[in-house]
């Protein structure tokens, strides 16, 4: 992905604030969205990389304790 095309998208390193710190992360196959999860409050968030935020609210998975993402 180019980021330098336009300047509405968030930089390199951009940070996305979230309520918990992150123990897993996974990319989609084109890029296009990243999968986040934060253990401490079982949550599952999917990030638009093109747009630099969140599509939806955060998935709760209290039940499942979610620890580990994976995009296949």
């Amino acid at each position: 992905m180019d980021f330098t095309a336009s300047p509405d998208l968030p930089g390199i390193g951009a940070v996305i604030p979230g309520r918990a710190p992150a123990v897993s992360m996974s990319y989609t196959e084109d890029g296009t969205h990243l999968y986040v999860v934060s253990e401490a409050d079982s949550r599952l968030a999917v990030i638009d990389c093109m747009a630099g935020k969140a599509e939806q609210a955060a998935i709760k998975c209290e039940q499942e304790r979610i620890h580990l993402v994976c995009t296949t």
